[in-house]
């Protein structure tokens, strides 16, 4: 007899067993609620994931409002990138030393703020900026640390040390001041459009974005409207800013009261 036709016969056999066989109602159940729980478990990782990248491209495009239009004199920055893992590397707030060692930046954090806003976890971010023809200008890390509380968006808390690329917070348009205990805030609410790759930017949307009204971003698999609220401040030569994204909008006050506790 032929190898290949004792191999099939093999497989017909063990077919033909396994369809008399039935697992048990207690195991049918358990291995449908781990089916179940995780397909959720992914649903959720995916969903994280894509909502920590909408808010991280929204506190860039708002922290920090350097835009690709027009070229900044004295060798400044007409672009600004940040990247970071989606997985938190401090799942306890960072020391003052682990801050030091991982950016340079000697500041301690809280582990929850009065509103109730609790530390979640913190990922070292790679920020850089760049010039008018696309070079790299400056790069540094930054500690990216995430705030949670049950029923409110998640809020970013991030600090690097400022880039001589930077454009000073001071120079830049779109937000109104607010002074705390000696440190003026810097304070934006900005609507954010988040759109898929092959978006065409209509009529309307080049007006609202030539007149600092909107910020679009690609990447996203439908057009999303929300609003990023960015509290930013500059102390010690170390630039912090303090974002939220949702569909209504974060209260600027609540995110100037919890700036206040950092500085």
């Amino acid at each position: 007899m032929k190898k290949d036709n004792v191999d099939l016969k093999i497989r017909k056999a063990m077919v033909d067993m396994s369809e008399d066989v039935q697992p048990s109602d207690d195991m049918f159940e358990r291995i449908k609620s781990q089916i179940e729980f995780e397909q959720s478990r992914k649903e959720k990782v995916v969903t994280m994931k894509r909502n920590r990248k909408m808010l991280k491209v929204a506190s860039v495009a708002c922290a920090l409002m350097i835009t690709t239009v027009g070229v900044y004199a004295g060798g400044k920055a007409i672009g600004y990138f940040g990247s970071s893992s989606s997985v938190y590397k401090y799942k306890e707030v960072p020391t003052i030393e682990q801050m030091e060692k991982e950016t340079g930046v000697r500041k301690a954090f809280v582990d929850e703020f009065t509103n109730g806003y609790k530390f979640d976890g913190a990922v070292i971010e790679d920020l850089n900026t760049t010039g008018s023809n696309g070079d790299t200008l400056d790069k540094t890390k930054a500690m990216n640390l995430v705030y949670k509380k049950d029923g409110y968006p998640e809020i970013f808390v991030d600090a690097h040390k400022k880039m001589p690329s930077e454009i000073a917070l001071e120079e830049q348009n779109g937000y109104r001041n607010v002074e705390v205990n000696g440190t003026k805030l810097f304070v934006s609410t900005t609507n954010m459009r988040f759109v898929p790759p092959e978006h065409e930017k209509t009529a309307e949307e080049k007006q609202l974005e030539k007149e600092g009204k909107m910020t679009i971003s690609y990447g996203s698999d439908k057009v999303e409207d929300k609003k990023s609220v960015t509290v930013a401040w500059e102390k010690d030569g170390v630039r912090y800013s303090i974002s939220s994204l949702s569909d209504e909008g974060m209260p600027e006050q609540t995110l100037i009261d919890m700036a206040e506790e950092l500085i």
